[in-house]
């Protein structure tokens, strides 16, 4: 599977449909694709419970995620059990591998709630945050 995009922005591919079941949890890979001009970069994972719209700016990368108490977890705990191998370095191709983990029985108030993760490029010299990815929804079901 390709999962870049055809102008080299980074892209954030999840290979499950989108939801899971708060009763039995479930786990949503994703395939970070950043091309190979980004290999050895950094990457963060970073999620959101408000949506993906409006953008965050954070310069002159467009972060697609709505900042809230969720985003503020992803930034802080990052490889938490929740969101393993969220930070990282990109492979030589600038790959990587990552997921979001919801583990079984999940508070009933997590039903119906969508998370949204996108993760940004930092280049590995300078740690300049360089590019963002598109956003990945998945919501939580029963």
């Amino acid at each position: 599977m390709h999962i870049f995009s055809l102008d080299g922005t980074p892209t954030l591919t999840a290979t499950t449909a989108a939801g899971l079941s708060n009763a039995t949890g479930g786990v949503q890979p994703f395939q970070l694709g950043a091309c190979q001009s980004h290999a050895g970069d950094f990457y963060l994972i970073l999620g959101s419970l408000s949506g993906a719209e409006p953008a965050l700016p954070l310069g002159a990368v467009s972060v697609p995620l709505v900042p809230d108490f969720y985003t503020q977890f992803t930034l802080s705990q990052p490889n938490s059990a929740l969101l393993p191998a969220s930070l990282g370095q990109l492979d030589p191709w600038g790959r990587a591998y990552a997921s979001f983990q919801l583990p079984p029985a999940t508070p009933a108030s997590t039903i119906g709630l969508t998370f949204h993760h996108a993760y940004l490029v930092f280049d590995q010299t300078t740690l300049a945050l360089e590019s963002a990815s598109n956003a990945v929804p998945v919501t939580i079901g029963p």
